[in-house]
């Protein structure tokens, strides 16, 4: 940047400059220009920055100015400065710039750093703000300059100097330096700065923040990104490291020697890794697998399909509103509103706290309780219209509290899900008689688990078989296994439970009384028979190990085939018949589709409280905790 783009270009301050060369009394050989002829106040600039401008002698200034000799330490100079101070092939040495010149460059420094004001229009008292075009890193360097020509040219109106360093080129670049407790080095640059600016105008730039990295060119960045991603989840920086050792790739990229490590931890930061915790999110595998996405397809989203339309929506405009302040929350008075309660359960430990929080410097190492605690489980159902599934009064709820575990409450079996559904449409069939209401639940194997004796070929023998039948845990009363006196539960066999017909009719699997088989089972190949399939009876039994071949082929075997019926396919979970026989339907989320079932966020927002408690190993502060967190969950937090 030079002067002329920084200075404004008034003619009148072009003419003002050649009082930069007069003393405040001095009279110099200078005042014969004629000063409105910038043709000649440019030949007296470029006379006075080659050093060679003479003093008339006439005058009596040679005392005022006693360092105006050649400069001391002009080998100390480096090379390629401005040309001051260096040595001619003739053996002269050229000299410190005078008094004028600084002067004059001096002034010009100070209407960079402090350029007049600017009135505002129509006003007189107020005034622009002014703005120094530089950098912060440039200004300083020109307040630098500037200090350094001061002290140099701090003489009064009688040419006496006003400090030591007045007038002497070395000791006022040092007093400078030191001023910023700096030595010779930085007086040198000083002076070799102060010299340049004089003969160019040309204000000391910088280049940083400038400076293009190899990084940038985008067909090196591509490869290296193509090279850390071949690489794998765990690339690193002595990766790229290795990648610039490539001859190839030094070649093409004009490399002379492999980068440093410390490069390489820097490019990565600029191709946008982070080194850190990989994040982690809800889980998704299998999302795209063609059992799920045909269950999704072709079950989930044409039942959810068929109840939306009268499901209450929330917006930012009823989010706040209780139901019987919306008047929308029934928009047909002979529709009933559907509501969907989700359920899931969740289980909190009594070790879990928050793991990153200010820690001050002097704090020490503390000993940790080893393992996560004690657990306990939760099992809930919510919607958005009411929250939590409870009673308007929150006296009767469906939450369950579950300690899990051999020697404890045992586990969450498909048994306990009956029992759950069954006191959640209690309590909605008591308090919410005027809505239809909807059981979501995930695809967990307790969840659909179907009937002990429901309909299955996986086991099914080809041919007629005197006591077939599917084996089962013996119940007392109460729904308890019994047990053996060895502990072995015990077992029985029962008749599995019949077929039907493609027109509805029940086919038994077992000949009738009277048949010279009675009670025997039939068989798959009789099974086939009497539904018209006769080709199909002559196939194998099952393909080795039941893998059939790939492409939805179901003529392969007749377990497959079998398999492949309407009514072996379309046989209801235990959970499914339950419900319904209550009047209430019950839906399936599909499988790895977590982010479907919005309890999930209701659990990470009880537990992000939970962790803020203070840490106890008690059983019963942890079932404290584990409520009050669940309490602190409103239904507006829920909706939104």
């Amino acid at each position: 940047m030079t002067c002329e783009e920084v200075l404004d270009e008034e003619d009148e301050y072009q003419y003002q400059r050649a009082a930069c060369f007069l003393p405040a009394d001095g009279e110099l050989a200078l005042e014969e220009i004629d000063v409105a002829n910038k043709a000649d106040l440019e030949v007296a600039e470029m006379d006075s920055f080659a050093g060679l401008y003479r003093i008339d002698a006439a005058t009596d200034l040679d005392g005022a100015y006693p360092d105006n000799e050649p400069d001391a330490d002009v080998d100390a100079e480096p090379e390629g400065n401005s040309g001051f101070g260096a040595m001619h092939s003739d053996g002269y040495r050229r000299q410190a710039p005078t008094i004028p010149d600084a002067r004059l460059a001096l002034g010009d420094l100070e209407r960079i750093l402090y350029p007049k004001r600017q009135k505002k229009k129509g006003s007189e008292a107020e005034y622009e703000t002014c703005q120094t075009p530089l950098d912060p890193v440039t200004r300083a360097r020109v307040d630098d300059i500037r200090s350094f020509l001061w002290r140099y040219c701090d003489f009064d109106a009688d040419g006496k100097p006003r400090n030591i360093s007045a007038g002497s080129w070395m000791q006022a670049s040092m007093d400078i330096a030191g001023s910023e407790t700096k030595g010779s080095w930085r007086a040198r640059i000083l002076r070799a700065s102060a010299k340049s600016y004089i003969q160019t105008r040309e204000l000391p730039m910088h280049d940083y923040g400038k400076r293009k990295s190899r990084i940038n060119n985008e067909e090196l960045s591509s490869e290296i990104q193509i090279h850390l991603q071949s690489v794998g989840k765990y690339a690193s920086a002595e990766d790229i490291v290795k990648f610039s050792k490539d001859d190839d790739v030094q070649k093409r990229y004009d490399f002379t020697k492999p980068i440093c490590l410390t490069t390489a931890k820097l490019w990565m930061s600029l191709l946008g890794y982070r080194w850190t915790k990989e994040p982690k999110g809800q889980y998704q595998d299998g999302h795209e697998r063609e059992d799920v996405v045909k269950y999704r397809q072709e079950v989930f989203l044409p039942a959810w399909a068929k109840f939306e339309k009268r499901l209450r929506v929330w917006t930012d405009d009823n989010i706040h509103l209780k139901l019987d302040e919306d008047p929308n929350a029934t928009p047909l008075a002979d529709t009933r509103n559907t509501v969907v309660w989700f359920h899931d359960e969740s289980t909190f430990y009594a070790h879990d706290r928050r793991a990153v929080r200010w820690v001050h410097k002097d704090e020490s190492a503390k000993p940790q309780p080893k393992g996560e605690g004690a657990s306990l489980m939760v099992a809930h159902f919510v919607s958005a219209d009411y929250g939590y599934l409870q009673s308007p009064d929150g006296t009767e709820t469906a939450r369950v509290l579950f300690k899990a575990g051999k020697g404890r409450d045992g586990y969450y079996t498909n048994e306990r899900i009956i029992q759950h559904a069954e006191k959640a449409i209690e309590i909605v069939q008591k308090h919410y008689p005027n809505d239809d209401h909807v059981l979501i639940f995930d695809n967990a194997t307790t969840h659909v688990k179907r009937a002990d004796n429901a309909l299955s070929a996986r086991h099914m023998p080809k041919n007629p078989v005197r006591s077939w039948g599917v084996t089962v845990p013996v119940k007392n009363t109460n729904g308890t296994t019994m047990c053996h006196p060895d502990g072995k539960p015990q077992k029985t066999k029962v008749p599995m439970e019949p077929g039907r017909f493609a027109n509805g009719e029940p086919q038994p699997l077992y000949f009738p009384d009277g048949h010279e088989k009675a009670g025997w089972f039939k068989g798959m190949t009789q099974i086939l028979q009497e539904r018209g399939f006769e080709a199909e009876s002559k196939l194998r039994a099952e393909c080795k190990a039941f893998q059939c071949p790939p492409g939805g082929e179901i003529r392969c075997c007749c377990r497959r085939f079998l398999y492949n019926q309407p009514d072996f396919k379309q046989v209801e979970s235990v959970l499914e018949m339950t419900c319904r026989a209550k009047g209430v339907r019950v839906l399936f989320l599909p499988k790895f589709h977590c982010e479907l079932n919005f309890i999930e966020q209701v659990w990470g927002c009880a537990k992000r409280v939970y962790r803020e408690f203070p840490p106890s190993s008690k059983e019963s502060d942890l079932e404290k905790n584990v409520v009050d967190a669940l309490n602190s969950v409103s239904l507006l937090m829920m909706r939104r």
